[in-house]
Formats: structure tokens, sequence, C-alpha cells
């Protein structure tokens, strides 16, 4: 279709024919008034172009530096941003903060692959329900796998080598009077009759918790034998002395304290042993002392169990400990003696090196 400078009637502009020859056989279009070669949208037939300042030079669709697309929203009372390139840096932006802006969806087929790139490198992409986040050729990446089932969060190690930690860590304070981030793990919590979420740590060699910035990087760790598994801590005080392990019942705000129970497991079958309960100090050095103490609130020190060298000691209600007893002298026929010196031998508390006579 020809249009030409007479179609426009006598009202409104008229058609300027383009000074540059080599604008020849374009259509232009002004931003208002004539339809000219000074617009701001315009189009050869192998691109268009919006904007006459500094529009781009290459490309199927040419804008200039601040380019916004807007879209009306339902109401059709407000213009609200689609995207926009480079308001004041070299930005582009997909929609805006505006309450008008009811979500961003990308959609794909089934098999359809997301990708975000980075320097020419795929730093993030998404695909069959996997989300992976990090460098995919190389290093290493972070994959989020989600189905209706189950979801897991794993790092992947690329190429050879020992695999990379994967650290989950809280914010750093850059307050002193603030605190700093925590990790929370949560289960989910049931509404109904099934069992509350449960938060599962898995190790394939060892379990280890620390604490950091402590002197001798204070954690604990859980062996994996599933023959002999091993709770054990390692911590240094500033002297280098290794720290205490303090295991510990809730204190109550108003009512009864929290319980602490340490049981081992019930047997099944036939004349079988249930499980044991061993309580041992360490062992000591030279004249040093090991030992065991048992108390029970206010009361101060009911029992104390010590060994120092190859001397095993006790002591009753904060009596310093002692080896075991031994008890002489004569009897006579007093038989209540007779069966209390017995008694106590038969625990092990005395030697009954007594006579009758």
């Amino acid at each position: 279709m020809a249009i030409s400078a007479s179609d426009q009637g006598g009202g409104g502009g008229g058609l300027t024919a383009p000074t540059n020859p080599g604008e020849d056989n374009r259509i232009a279009y002004a931003s208002a008034g004539d339809l000219a070669y000074a617009a701001s949208v315009k189009t050869d037939g192998s691109y268009l172009q919006i904007g006459a300042t500094n529009p781009a030079t290459a490309g199927d669709a040419r804008v200039s530096h601040g380019f916004a697309m807007r879209g009306r929203n339902s109401a059709n009372s407000a213009n609200v941003a689609v995207f926009r390139w480079g308001a004041a840096t070299n930005r582009a932006e997909f929609g805006e903060d505006s309450a008008n802006i009811a979500g961003i969806t990308f959609s794909g087929g089934s098999s359809s692959t997301f990708q975000f790139n980075l320097g020419g490198t795929t730093q993030a992409q998404m695909s069959n329900n996997v989300l992976q986040i990090g460098r995919a050729s190389n290093a290493y990446t972070f994959k989020f796998k989600s189905d209706v089932t189950s979801a897991t969060f794993e790092m992947e190690a690329r190429g050879s080598g020992a695999g990379v930690d994967l650290d989950i860590k809280g914010q750093n304070n850059n307050d002193a009077a603030a605190a700093a981030g925590d990790i929370n793990l949560h289960g989910g919590v049931n509404s109904g009759a099934g069992a509350d979420g449960v938060v599962a740590i898995y190790g394939d060699g060892a379990l280890l918790f620390t604490a950091q910035n402590l002197a001798g990087a204070a954690h604990f760790t859980i062996s994996k034998d599933v023959n002999d598994p091993i709770i054990s801590m390692a911590a240094r005080t500033t002297a280098g002395d290794c720290a205490k392990l303090t295991i510990l019942g809730q204190n109550a705000d108003d009512g009864k304290g929290g319980d602490l129970f340490l049981e081992a497991g019930d047997a099944a079958g036939t004349n079988k042993n249930g499980g044991a309960i061993e309580v041992n100090s360490g062992t000591e050095t030279g004249s040093g002392t090991s030992t065991i103490k048992f108390r029970a609130g206010g009361a101060g020190l009911l029992l104390e169990l010590a060994s120092n060298g190859s001397t095993a000691q006790l002591g009753f209600f904060n009596t310093a400990t002692a080896g075991k007893q031994t008890v002489t002298g004569i009897r006579d026929s007093n038989a209540a003696l007779a069966n209390l010196l017995t008694a106590l031998a038969t625990y092990g508390l005395i030697v009954d090196s007594t006579t009758a006579t």
C-alpha cells in the first residue's frame, strides 16, 4: 500500500520525505504530528526502532536507554511497568514495586530449562523440578529437588578430587549491640492425628557439631560405627584444659523443671540382655584424680566416686572419698553386728576381717 502526501487531506500534517537517501523506501512514524524521518518509531521491514535519542543500532527491536514498556492494570486505573531498560543504570528489569503486579510467571514445556547466565556461564537453572545454583560447567552446584513426595537440598562437586564442603551460615553481626543470625531447623507440625515432622541429620563419615570462634574449636562428634557409635566432645579453654560438657534439662519459668532421662534399650527375643548404662570418668595421670559425682538439687553432693592412681575411692554425703575400708575386731556373739558387716561386705563397701571371738 502506498501513501502519498495528498492522501492526508487539508487538515493535519502531511508526509515529509526523508532527507537521508539511505532511509528511502522506509516508513517512519512520528511520536506526535506528521509522519516524518525524524521519528521516535520507525521500521524498514527488518527491524523496529523505538526512541529517537541514541537507539540501539543492531537487533530486530531497537530501543533507547531509559525505555519502558507499560501495560494497563485490570481496573484501568494505573499504568504498570512490564519491562524497563536502564532507567538510571544499565539494568534490565521486569515488573516494578507496585501493588498492581500480582506476580511474574515464566512458562515453558515439561522438558524446558530456564537458565540464568553471568559472564557467559550458567549460574542457575531450573528443569524437571530441580533448581540448580552454581557453575554447572565446573566447580560445584547446589540443587533443590522437589516432587509430590519429597524435597531435597544438596551440593554436588564437579570434576575429580576431594568433595567440596557445604556451609549453611547465619548472617554475621556487624553491630556489637545486636545478635548474629541464627539457623533454625524445624520439622513440620501435624494438625491431625499423624506424627509431627522429624529433623534428621545424616553423615556418611561422622556428624560434627561445632561452636565457632571458641578456643580449640569446641565441637561434638557422633561416629558412624553402627556396632559401637560414640558421641564425643572436644573443646579447650584458653588455659588449654578441656572444657566442661553440660547436658541440661529445661529450667522452669513457673512450675516443675524439665526431667533428664538416660535410658538404655529394651531387649527383644528370648533370654536376651537389656541395654546397659556404663558411666566412665577419664583416666588420670600420675597423682591426678578422676571423679564421678552425683548431686540432688540443693542437698549438695550425695555420692562421689573417684580414682586416684590405681585406688578406687568412695564418699557419701559430701564426705571426702576414701578407699575400701577394712573392719577389724572381735564381734563376740553380736548377731546383728555380724549380719551388718556381712551385708556391707556383700555390697563391696567394706572388707570384713572381724572374728567371732
